[in-house]
C-alpha cells in the first residue's frame, strides 16, 4: 500500500469510529445513575444503616448482583418519599449536640508514686522494685 492509501484508510476508519461513536449512548458507570447505598441512605434519612436494610424492601432497594451478599442501591427521591409515607414515621430531625459528661469529684485518696521521682517514705520492697528497673 502506497503512503496515499494508509491515510485514506485510516481516515475512512477514523470517521466511522466517530460516527459510531455519535450514534451509540456512553458506557453505564459502575454505578446506576441515581442511586445511593444504604449509608448514604441512612443519613439522609437520619436513621441507622441496619434500618435501612431490615426495611429495604419498602424503601425500594436494587440488588446489584445475583449472590447473596449483593449489593443494594436505593433511588434516594424514592426511598425518601417511600419513609415520608410509611406509618408512624417522622421527618429525621436535626442531629443534636452529645451532652457533655458530668465530672467526678477528685479523689482525697493517695496516689500511685511516679517513677524516677523522691518518695517520702520509702519501703524496703518499693526500693528493691526501682533497683531492678
Amino acid at each position: 500500500m502506497s503512503p496515499e492509501e494508509i491515510d485514506a484508510l485510516a481516515e475512512a476508519v477514523a470517521t466511522r469510529v466517530l460516527a459510531q461513536l455519535r450514534a451509540e449512548p456512553a458506557a453505564p458507570p459502575s454505578e446506576p445513575a441515581g442511586l445511593v447505598d444504604a449509608a448514604t441512605l441512612a443519613r439522609a434519612l437520619g436513621v441507622s444503616t441496619g434500618y435501612v436494610y431490615s426495611r429495604s424492601a419498602e424503601l425500594g432497594a436494587r440488588r446489584l448482583g445475583n449472590g447473596p451478599r449483593a449489593r443494594l442501591r436505593f433511588n434516594l427521591e424514592r426511598a425518601v418519599e417511600a419513609h415520608a409515607s410509611a406509618p408512624g414515621c417522622t421527618p429525621p430531625a436535626a442531629p443534636q449536640a452529645a451532652k457533655p459528661r458530668p465530672r467526678r469529684a477528685a479523689s482525697s485518696g493517695a496516689l500511685l508514686p511516679i517513677r524516677g521521682t523522691a518518695r517520702a517514705t520509702p519501703t524496703a520492697n518499693t526500693e528493691e522494685t526501682h533497683d531492678a528497673a
